[in-house]
């Protein structure tokens, strides 16, 4: 019997969707799992924790955006996250020091919606 394909979930935010496409010719880093929702497992089935959890990441930026939360510590994590791809991707060679500026002036000027799913 065949086994079925793998299938991967991820959550990504629009801004860092639009920054991939722009400055790294469309080459996404993400974090992915084979469960999409971390509640349904448990510990000793190797759970998810929410903070790897796609669903619950999405609910999370859902509501932070909803609400514009300015103090949003998911929004921070992934406006950090993006800074510091953006210095790897500067010391790897595959951006100049000129786009990773841009791209911190992109991540810093970004409003509630660019953290969109």
């Amino acid at each position: 019997m065949k086994k079925p394909p793998l299938v991967l979930y991820s959550a990504n935010t629009l801004l860092a969707y639009k920054i991939n496409e722009t400055f790294y010719k469309g080459l996404h880093y993400v974090w992915c799992t084979p469960v999409f929702d971390g509640r349904k497992l448990t510990k000793l089935d190797g759970g998810v924790p929410p903070s790897s959890s796609p669903l619950e990441i999405y609910e999370t930026l859902r509501e932070n955006v909803r609400r514009k939360d300015d103090h949003s510590l998911r929004i921070d994590a992934n406006r950090t996250g993006i800074k510091r791809g953006a210095e790897k991707q500067r010391l790897q060679g595959a951006i100049t020091l000129d786009q990773e500026r841009s791209i911190h002036r992109i991540v810093d000027k970004a409003g509630h919606l660019d953290f969109s799913l």
